[in-house]
């Protein structure tokens, strides 16, 4: 997010630490690592299908918004049947 704020919107990075205090970080477990692996989209990215199958496996149905700046993850959430929120896109 910091890297993305830096581009678009510098004047909001004093926002950053109370956010950030606000997302849950959650190991890489053997649940996400094969959710990960069983996707067959070959134009999902590696690290872009674990953040995939953190959302789908950790919060599957209770996921409010999968958010991403990325068009290809975005499609992959969405396929998934996942919420997806896209901030920037027109």
């Amino acid at each position: 997010m910091p890297r993305a704020l830096r581009r678009c919107a510098p004047e909001l990075m004093g926002s950053v630490p109370a956010v950030m205090k606000r997302i849950g970080v959650y190991d890489i477990d053997e649940v996400v690592r094969a959710t990960a692996a069983a996707y067959q989209d070959v134009m999902l990215r590696s690290l872009d299908s674990i953040h995939l199958a953190t959302a789908h496996a950790i919060f599957g149905p209770h996921l409010t918004a999968f958010v991403t700046y990325d068009r290809r993850l975005h499609e992959a959430a969405a396929a998934l049947g996942l919420p997806t929120e896209q901030p920037g896109a027109v």
